[in-house]
């Protein structure tokens, strides 16, 4: 899964004549606010049984370079008894159905994190 960002050639093009040290600072900020919209989303639909699964869930290390920047939201800090337990609650058993609470968290902050990353663009560029 991931967020593109579309409709914003002229803001693309400005972004990629700055020096690559700014374009990564940019990318940073942007990613790191549309990150928590994400990770707070997909924590609002997880599913409460201990909380462990919440507690789980976070915001990993950017990766990548100039506007192919990435940022990793998930099970960053769960041990491996949380990890399956997330397997299950995504994908299902045979006797219990996927909740697809990671699916369903991104979908719902997707339009909320392209708005965010379009607007610390637009604010850094000026």
């Amino acid at each position: 899964m991931g967020i593109k960002c579309t409709g914003m050639d002229q803001l693309l093009n400005k972004f990629q004549e700055l020096e690559k040290k700014a374009q990564r600072g940019i990318a940073d900020k942007a990613l790191n606010k549309a990150g928590d919209i994400v990770k707070d989303s997909m924590i609002s639909v997880a599913p409460e049984d201990t909380g462990a699964l919440k507690s789980a869930i976070d915001k990993g290390n950017l990766k990548g370079s100039g506007t192919n920047r990435k940022i990793e939201i998930g099970n960053i800090n769960g041990d491996s008894e949380v990890t399956r337990y997330w397997y299950y609650q995504e994908n299902g058993t045979t006797v219990m159905n996927p909740t697809k609470f990671t699916k369903k968290g991104f979908q719902n902050s997707v339009s909320d994190a392209n708005e965010i990353i379009k607007q610390v663009i637009i604010d850094e560029l000026r």
